[in-house]
């Protein structure tokens, strides 16, 4: 296991620069990186989603846990397989729903920190798997916000920029 520390924002240099596109999806530090994101995922206390940003990374990927686990996941995440955390590489939103609604979100570079946050309720993400498979998925309602949440990291935006007033 590759276990990476996550820092609070304050101390997190990378979560303010936008992440850069994966080119080589077999470079080892790409794998590493996928690894880590998924080894740090599976042990995160309230955890759903990371982006690579939020540990150190500065390319374009985050993982989530597998949507059946994403609004009620198990209470001890030790049950939790690799296999159970999906990775999206060089992900890309092409279509928003015109429909939004706000939401309390919470963030692992966060911790106890929550804000209401206004974002569309379906959304269409493309983007590619550890493999290089190419994935399009039309995500609604949690999963749709997640996948939003995990993607503003990628694009140096935070909760705090978000939050409604």
């Amino acid at each position: 296991m590759s276990i990476v520390q996550i820092p609070q924002y304050q101390k997190n240099p990378t979560l303010r620069r936008p992440a850069i596109p994966v080119t080589d999806i077999n470079d080892p530090k790409v794998q590493q990186a996928i690894q880590d994101l998924r080894d740090t995922l599976l042990v995160s206390p309230d955890g759903i989603g990371l982006a690579a940003p939020q540990i150190g990374y500065d390319w374009s990927i985050f993982a989530i846990l597998q949507p059946q686990y994403l609004e009620d996941f198990p209470e001890d995440k030790s049950i939790l397989k690799p296999d159970d955390v999906l990775v999206f590489i060089n992900p890309e939103i092409t279509k928003y729903s015109a429909k939004k609604n706000i939401l309390e979100e919470g963030c692992l570079s966060f911790p106890q920190e929550f804000y209401y946050i206004k974002r569309p309720t379906k959304i269409t993400l493309k983007a590619w798997d550890e493999h290089g498979q190419k994935i399009k998925i039309q995500a609604k309602g949690f999963l749709a916000r997640v996948f939003q949440h995990e993607i503003d990291h990628l694009n140096k935006t935070l909760i705090v920029d978000k939050k409604e007033q």
